[in-house]
């Protein structure tokens, strides 16, 4: 792990992060690399408008296998801004992949997409699960248990769907496999 102070800002530099740089080269996929950089640049260019829009300061920036993810200081407000600020992201995804479609940028506009829908997952890692967890949070229930029994139904429901359409990917499996694992593995 590399981790830098920046003008007050903590940037963390993790392992994976670098792991998936390397098997992009390998793939020897560099275009890919390039579009998946971008769409994660717009992605976090949503948080941050986001928090720019509601005066959050960024605390921690940190750059891992499955992205960028951005910490803000922990001060009493709205859940509402909290939400906006999640969903940011994802909704700068979709503006994105719109501006690909009219532009005919099809690799760009897929992996907007993906990014976007991706991230509204249910997993306590992406933006999807960070806004249960804040619901569950603000109704005053625990939310680690029914963040994992949210997590292993719609795994369940997910491989189900995966393998009754006959997708044979083993990397969508590995990935909902990956995501499932580490949510019920997680400890706070």
């Amino acid at each position: 792990m590399i981790k830098l102070d920046i003008f007050g800002k903590t940037f963390i530099f993790r392992f994976g992060f670098f792991t998936v740089i390397a098997i992009f080269c390998l793939l020897d996929a560099p275009e890919l690399a390039a579009v998946s950089a971008c769409s994660c640049t717009v992605h976090e260019l949503g948080h941050l408008f986001g928090a720019v829009l509601f005066d959050v300061r960024v605390k921690t920036v940190t750059f891992w296998a499955g992205g960028v993810k951005m910490v803000t200081e922990r001060n009493l407000r709205p859940l509402s801004y909290d939400i906006i600020i999640l969903l940011a992201g994802p909704l700068f995804n979709f503006i994105s992949a719109m501006y690909m479609q009219f532009t005919g940028n099809t690799p760009a506009l897929a992996v907007n997409l993906f990014l976007g829908i991706f991230n509204l997952l249910p997993f306590s890692e992406l933006d999807g699960g960070s806004v249960l967890r804040l619901f569950f949070e603000h109704k005053m229930i625990n939310p680690d248990i029914f963040m994992k029994i949210t997590a292993a139904v719609f795994s369940l429901i997910l491989f189900l769907y995966l393998f009754i359409s006959g997708n044979g990917n083993i990397t969508s499996y590995l990935t909902l496999l990956i995501l499932l694992v580490s949510e019920l593995a997680e400890r706070k």
